[in-house]
C-alpha cells in the first residue's frame, strides 16, 4: 500500500461516514483526526480535481456491481487526485481502497483504504483509475472513467476482451514489494523463491516499465496506476 507517508482510514459507504482516520493524519496534511469528516475532505479536494474524483467514485461502484460476493473482496481500487494540507499547500494522495463487508444484495457496507502521500512522485497530471486484482485476479489499469459508459467492457476502452496485463502474476507480486522498497533477498523468502529468481523478475519488469532503475520504477508505478 504504501509509496510514502499515509494515514489509514474506514467508511461506511451506505451512511458516508468516516467512522475511523488513523492518527498519521495529522503529519501527513496537518489536521487532527478527530476534526475529519466525510463532508470536511471533500471540501479539501482540489476544485480542478473534483470531477475527476466523482467520475471515479462512479465507475467504482459500477465496477463492484458486476463482481460475485467472492470477487468483490479480490480487488483493490486505486486513483489519485489533490487535497489541500493545513497549511494552505496541496498534497497529491494516492487512493486505495478495499472493501470490507457488503450486504445480503452484495451491496458494499465498509471499506478500508490508505492515502499515501506522492507529491514526491506525482504532483502533476491526470488521474489515473485502476483495479488491482488480489490473489491472482485480472487487474484493469489505467481505466477510463466516465458516467456515461454503462459496460464494464466499455470502461476498459474495448468492446470485447480486456487487454492483456502487462506484468504476469509472479511479476506484480515481486513489483509491489519492490516498490515497498524490500530488497531482493527478503523478496525471495517471502514468496518462497530463490534471490536469483527475484532478480530476473526484477530486470524483466524494469524492461517492460521502460525504466532503468527502482526509483524510475517506483514513478513509473504510481504514475502509470500499476500499484
Amino acid at each position: 500500500f504504501s509509496v510514502g507517508d499515509y494515514y489509514d482510514f474506514l467508511f461506511n459507504v451506505q451512511t458516508g461516514i468516516l467512522e475511523h482516520v488513523g492518527a498519521s493524519v495529522e503529519r501527513v496534511m496537518g489536521y487532527p483526526a478527530k476534526d475529519y469528516s466525510m463532508e470536511f475532505f471533500l471540501s479539501l479536494i482540489h476544485p480542478e480535481d473534483m470531477a475527476s474524483f466523482i467520475r471515479n467514485e462512479d465507475t467504482v461502484l459500477r465496477f463492484l456491481q458486476t463482481l460475485d460476493s467472492e470477487q468483490i473482496f479480490r480487488y483493490k481500487m486505486r486513483y489519485d487526485y489533490r487535497v489541500r494540507r493545513a497549511d494552505g499547500s496541496y498534497a497529491r494522495l494516492l487512493h486505495q481502497a478495499v472493501a470490507v463487508e457488503v450486504d445480503e444484495n452484495n451491496t458494499v457496507v465498509r471499506s478500508i483504504g490508505v492515502h499515501t502521500d506522492i507529491s514526491h512522485l506525482k504532483m502533476t497530471g491526470p488521474s489515473v483509475l485502476s483495479f488491482i486484482g488480489l490473489d491472482g485476479h485480472p487487474s484493469h489499469e489505467n481505466v477510463h472513467a466516465s458516467s456515461r459508459l454503462p459496460q464494464w467492457q466499455q470502461l476498459t476502452g474495448n468492446d470485447a476482451e480486456a487487454p492483456q496485463p502487462l506484468f504476469s502474476k509472479r511479476e506484480r507480486e515481486v513489483l509491489e514489494w519492490v516498490v515497498q522498497g524490500t530488497t531482493s533477498k527478503d523478496i525471495a523468502e517471502k514468496l518462497f523463491i530463490s534471490v536469483q529468481t527475484v532478480d530476473t523478475h526484477r530486470k524483466r519488469i524494469l524492461a517492460k516499465a521502460g525504466v532503468r532503475n527502482t526509483a524510475g520504477l517506483v514513478k513509473a508505478a504510481v504514475e502509470q496506476g500499476w500499484i
